[in-house]
């Protein structure tokens, strides 16, 4: 998948453009961008040998994330297992994401139930175990945005 990145920044004191690329793909999604408390206005993902599913201690990324149909997800995550999946790929990450779906249908399930998702439905995902589920025939198309947060005994519920 092609997504087009365009990053802002200053040159000679001035708002100009610095990045006008195509963002670094990774199997089904492309990074668009990772900050951290480090680099609070990010850094190209490009940069680094390998970004786990989780942003930096203290920043976020930016993906565009194809979503395939079941059959062949669960393909590709037997020929390539995924640190924290359980047996039916549930997982949490300690991360607030902000997700947009942009194209086709997805399920999201929840311990205690699931929703269908369709293009322009927007999720809150709040660091709950969850997974998602494609049942269609086709790749569905979503922008997630992963926020780092403390720790999670840290947290109050609700």
């Amino acid at each position: 998948m092609t997504v087009r990145r365009i990053v802002t920044g200053i040159v000679n004191g001035k708002s100009a453009i610095v990045v006008d690329d195509h963002a670094p793909e990774i199997p089904m999604a492309s990074n668009v961008w990772v900050a951290s408390a480090e680099h609070p206005l990010g850094y190209d993902p490009a940069s680094v040998k390998s970004l786990p599913l989780e942003p930096p201690s203290g920043g976020s990324n930016w993906r565009i994330v194809e979503w395939p149909p079941d059959a062949i997800y669960r393909a590709q995550v037997a020929s390539n297992p995924m640190e924290g999946l359980d047996s039916v790929d549930m997982h949490r990450t300690d991360t607030l994401d902000y997700v947009l779906i942009l194209d086709g249908e997805i399920e999201l399930e929840l311990e205690t139930g699931s929703v269908r998702l369709r293009g322009g439905d927007c999720v809150v995902q709040r660091a709950t175990m969850h997974a998602w589920r494609n049942r269609s025939d086709r790749v569905v198309r979503m922008a997630v945005i992963m926020i780092d947060l403390p720790p999670l005994q840290k947290l109050e519920p609700g």
